[in-house]
This record gives structure tokens, sequence and C-alpha cells, in this order.
């Protein structure tokens, strides 16, 4: 069962190299918040976040996938916000990223950069 919340707040978990560069699963902070602002709080919580990870992420709130430029939207007390990075492939912007239908297989490239190719079988 998860902890409780301090009130008011919110609770941000972090996923993969969100969760890397913060060195937590997991924050809180005052609610409501204007979705907005978030990445601006956390900017000044982890100086450096916003391009390491914030720029390529996706930020969900209760599950639900939101823009965070939308200026309407506001985290209330008791959410749930994630920020799961990255929104595309790792070095490939998200408007390159598409999905396909075809099978691929993938296989592991040795070399500097850690990254995997694709072989379309059909």
């Amino acid at each position: 069962m998860p902890e409780e919340l301090p009130r008011p707040h919110f609770r941000i978990l972090y996923f993969a190299s969100a969760a890397s560069f913060t060195r937590k699963p997991s924050d809180t902070f005052p609610a409501p918040m204007p979705i907005t602002d978030l990445f601006g709080v956390l900017e000044r919580q982890y100086p450096g976040i916003t391009k390491a990870v914030l720029d390529s992420c996706a930020v969900t709130v209760n599950l639900e996938y939101v823009d965070v430029e939308e200026a309407k939207a506001v985290i209330d007390v008791g959410d749930e916000v994630a920020i799961i990075p990255p929104r595309g492939r790792i070095g490939l912007p998200s408007s390159e990223a598409r999905v396909t239908e075809r099978r691929l297989r993938a296989r592991r490239v040795e070399g500097e950069t850690g990254m995997e190719e694709a072989e379309d079988i059909g």
C-alpha cells in the first residue's frame, strides 16, 4: 500500500532516466499546481533536468497523458504525476518515431553507441 501523502500535496513518480537523474523514485510537491509550472519547479529542484530529461519525456496525471503546455490544466491534491522518458527512441527525435505493423528483429550493435538496429523480417 502506497504511503500517505502530506496534505495538500501530489506525488510525482520518476521512471528510467528521470529516476536516475533525481536519484529517487518519487517526490511530493504542494498542490494545487498549474501543469505549466511543473517543469520550472523540477528544474529549480534538480538543475539540468529540463535538458537532460524533461525536453524528451511524456507526462501523465492519474495515468492520463497530458500536455504540460496546456494553460488550463492543474495538478490537484492527491494526484499522481509520472515523468516517463524518453518520448521517442533515444537519439531519435519523437517527430521521427513511428509505429509500424512490420515484423522486426532487433539485435544489439557493438560499439560506442550501445544502440540496437532492426532487421525487417516481413
